[in-house]
């Protein structure tokens, strides 16, 4: 038989139960692609794909040429599916996977190396030395790295209150005197 009746006979052929196993093994397989997890949706896809095999060699006619068309045909349509999702994530119509990541996985706020500075909030000092507007701010008992806010410039003495910490900055604003 030539390669193009062979690959008649295969679905003309095939017996149903092998075909089920056959198309819910690649479904589960392609599910995997785009929701990579544990892997339950590859390993039974690929226990589906294996068992649709076996049962095809053992209840249909089925040789070696056969065998290479179906193994080729699965591979084209994971790798077009494969090839499909890559197209998605890049368009930004998947916005993550595993094959390329939008985000980081880690904190971008405070990492275990960064020190943590979110008490300081709403505490106030004194500027040690000019915030141009960086500079150093003694707050509580410590000396600080400080940003002025909005990159206001504050002269040495000037009393501030820190208002947020975004991971190592703290950023401070002046405090105003009010007259009684």
């Amino acid at each position: 038989m030539s390669f193009g009746q062979e690959f008649v006979a295969l679905f003309t052929q095939m017996q149903i139960v092998p075909a089920i196993f056959l198309i819910v093994g690649l479904i589960l397989v392609c599910i995997e692609l785009f929701i990579p997890g544990f892997g339950i949706f590859g390993i039974s896809g690929s226990v589906c794909l294996l068992l649709g095999f076996i049962l095809q060699a053992v209840l249909g006619e089925f040789n070696l040429v056969r065998a290479v068309i179906l193994i080729m045909l699965l591979l084209i349509v994971i790798g077009i599916v494969f090839l499909t999702m890559l197209l998605l994530v890049k368009l930004g119509w998947i916005s993550h996977s595993v094959i390329v990541q939008n985000k980081t996985a880690v904190s971008t706020d405070i990492t275990e190396g960064t020190l943590d500075y979110s008490s300081l909030v709403g505490k106030s000092g004194i500027a040690t030395t000019q915030l141009r507007p960086i500079g150093k701010a003694l707050i509580g008992e410590e000396e600080y790295d400080v940003i002025a806010f909005n990159g206001m410039m504050f002269d040495k003495g000037t009393k501030l209150a820190v208002v947020k910490v975004e991971g190592v900055k703290i950023i401070v604003k002046e405090i105003k005197e009010t007259k009684e």
